[in-house]
C-alpha cells in the first residue's frame, strides 16, 4: 500500500456548465450596446491539436470573418481579419497550421475550420503536429452543418471552453463522446506530494497534465506530446507525483477513440483517495510503503451497520490489506489501526 497521505475525498457529481458541450459555438447578433446567442444556433467546437486554446471558462466573443480564400491554402485576401476570428473550409489538400499563420500573420485572434461534409467531425482531422512554436492563436473546428445551419450569414462569434475545477475531497463524473476532451484545473497552494487518479466505467479515458504560471498559459496536452505528465494505458489511470512544484496544473482527460464515463479524483499533500462502492480503484505502491484508502457509508435502519467486503487484487508483488474501524497516529509519526482484519 501506498505512501501515506490522508485526503478526505471525491464523490460527487461535476457540475455541468449551460452548455451540453465542453466546447460549445454560438452564433451572435446585435443586442442593446452588444452582442447575444442567435436562439438555435449553437453547437459543439473542437480544440484542434496543435496551437493554445481559448481562455477556459469565459466568452471569447469576436466578429467572424470567412476567409478568402476559403480554405487558407494560399495567401490570405479579401475582408481584414484584425481582431476577429477567421473561418475557413478544412482542406484535405493544405496544412490547417498553415492556413492558420496566414490568418494570425493578419491579426486574427483565432482560426475556426468546418469540416467538410465527408470529412469526421474529430480533433485529429485537422491533422497532428507535436509542435507548432510560431502559432499564438487558438485553433478550433466546427462541423460541416453548423457552419451551414448557423454560421452562414453569422457577423459574431462566441466560443467557450469548459475546464472544471478539481479540489481535494470532491470526486468529478462525466461522459465524454469518441475523440472529445474534458479539462480540469488545480493550483496546489504549496510543494507537496500529488495524485491525480481516473477511473473508467466505459470506454479507455486517458490522463494528461501540464504545470505553468497561469492557467491559460498551458498548452493543449492530448495528441501534442508536449504533456509533462501522462498516463494512457487501457482501463484506470493514475499519475503520482513526489514533492510536486506550487503552482497551476491543468489535467485533460480525452475519451481518445470511443465515448467513455469517467470519474476523477485529486489527492494532494497529507489527502486519501476514497474508494466508492462496486468501483474498483487500480494503484501503485512502491516497496516498503503504504497507501491508505478512505471509504464512507451511511447506517442503516436503526443505526445497523451494513455488510462491508473489501477484496484486493496484486498485479505484482506482495500486498497486504489492512481494514480499520479507526485511525490513529503515534506520538512517533507512524500510524496504526484501532481495529484490523
Amino acid at each position: 500500500m501506498l505512501q501515506h497521505q490522508a485526503l478526505v475525498l471525491l464523490a460527487a457529481l461535476s457540475a455541468r456548465g449551460a452548455s451540453a458541450f465542453e466546447c460549445a459555438a454560438e452564433a451572435l447578433e446585435p443586442s442593446g450596446a452588444g452582442f447575444a446567442p442567435v436562439p438555435g444556433r449553437g453547437g459543439e467546437c473542437l480544440p484542434a491539436l496543435f496551437g493554445p486554446h481559448i481562455p477556459f471558462n469565459v466568452d471569447f466573443d469576436h466578429a467572424l470573418v470567412r476567409a478568402s480564400p476559403a480554405d487558407g491554402c494560399s495567401e490570405l485576401s479579401g475582408a481584414a481579419l484584425g481582431g476577429s476570428v477567421a473561418l475557413f473550409v478544412l482542406s484535405p489538400s493544405c496544412s490547417a497550421v498553415d492556413a492558420a499563420l496566414r490568418a494570425q500573420a493578419r491579426g486574427a485572434v483565432a482560426a475556426v475550420f468546418a469540416t467538410r461534409s465527408e470529412q469526421p467531425f474529430w480533433r485529429s482531422t485537422a491533422g497532428w503536429l507535436s509542435v507548432a512554436p510560431s502559432l499564438s492563436i487558438p485553433v478550433l473546428l466546427v462541423d460541416h452543418e453548423f457552419d451551414r445551419s448557423a454560421l452562414t450569414g453569422a457577423s459574431h462569434l462566441r466560443l467557450r471552453l469548459a475546464a472544471h475545477v478539481l479540489q481535494d475531497g470532491v470526486a468529478l463524473t462525466l461522459q465524454l463522446a469518441a475523440e472529445r476532451d474534458a479539462f480540469f484545473t488545480y493550483a496546489l497552494p504549496a510543494a507537496a506530494d500529488l495524485t491525480v487518479v481516473v477511473f473508467a466505467s466505459a470506454g479507455d479515458p486517458d490522463l494528461y497534465g501540464n504545470t505553468a504560471s497561469t492557467f491559460e498559459a498551458v498548452p493543449l496536452p492530448p495528441g501534442t506530446f508536449t504533456a509533462q505528465f501522462q498516463a494512457a494505458h487501457p482501463g484506470d489511470d493514475m499519475v503520482q507525483l513526489t514533492d510536486a512544484t506550487a503552482g497551476a496544473y491543468v489535467w485533460c482527460v480525452n475519451a481518445f477513440s470511443q465515448p467513455a464515463n469517467f470519474t476523477i479524483q485529486l489527492a494532494s499533500g497529507s489527502a486519501e483517495l476514497e474508494l466508492a462502492s462496486g468501483q474498483p480503484m487500480r494503484i501503485s505502491v512502491p516497496r516498503a510503503e503504504a497507501r491508505y484508502l478512505k471509504h464512507r457509508f451511511a447506517l442503516g435502519a436503526g443505526g445497523a451497520h451494513p455488510a462491508l467486503r473489501f477484496a484486493l487484487t496484486a498485479y505484482t508483488g506482495i500486498v497486504e490489506l489492512w481494514v480499520c474501524r479507526e485511525f490513529r497516529a503515534s506520538p512517533e509519526g507512524d500510524s496504526a489501526c484501532a481495529w484490523t482484519t
